[in-house]
């Protein structure tokens, strides 16, 4: 899969600047808790941070509202060009909102609004057994065996979760060109793809 390469540039850099944050930013729930909420804000940072160095990028907005008739598209950075349109937008998940809600609050208003510019939606899931990893909120089939499902997605939050992605968006693919999921697995910022790009 050839990437575009403002979202190549974006996966390299955010790696390399996520490098001097603490043990256990992205792969335990210690920086995602009341008094201690720091992963998203931090992460928003060393996104804009990465964003800003780029010839291509002529200003990067937080917290974006496209509320437009119908459409409620609200990424968490928008960035706009050198020519003052936008040029790419991200949304980032921090561990406690990597989960179910991701198609329907991210993806759906997404494609409802409708315009082919480039979307990141960058996860924080790890990839190994974590068996303290907490789940808030669970896939709809989930409603009677919540005990075995958590137990699945302590497996491997990552897997689990990307394969629900894939069910819930599997009708859309054709029109997923656009949308790059990233999952940021302890120090790694790396591409993971629903379905393969034609």
């Amino acid at each position: 899969m050839r990437l575009p390469k403002l979202v190549r540039d974006s996966r390299k850099g955010l790696e390399k600047e996520i490098q001097t944050l603490p043990s256990g930013f992205y792969d335990s729930f210690e920086y995602t808790r009341a008094g201690k909420n720091l992963t998203h804000p931090r992460t928003l940072g060393c996104i804009v941070k990465v964003l800003l160095g780029f010839d291509s990028v002529k200003a990067v907005d937080i917290d974006i509202r496209m509320n437009i008739g119908r459409v409620r598209f609200q990424p968490d950075i928008q960035v706009i060009g050198t020519d003052d349109t936008p040029i790419l937008f991200i949304d980032y998940e921090s561990p406690n909102s990597s989960d179910a809600r991701i198609p329907r609050k991210d993806v759906l208003p997404y494609l409802k609004l409708g315009r082919p510019i480039p979307y990141i939606v960058i996860t924080t899931l790890p990839d190994a057994p974590k068996a303290k990893w907490k789940t808030r909120v669970y896939p709809s089939s989930a409603s009677r065996n919540r005990g075995r499902v958590r137990q699945k997605i302590r497996e491997s939050p990552r897997r689990f979760w990307y394969n629900n992605y894939r069910h819930e968006l599997k009708k859309l693919k054709n029109r997923l060109d656009s949308v790059y999921f990233f999952n940021i697995d302890g120090k790694k910022v790396m591409v993971a793809p629903l379905f393969k790009k034609t």
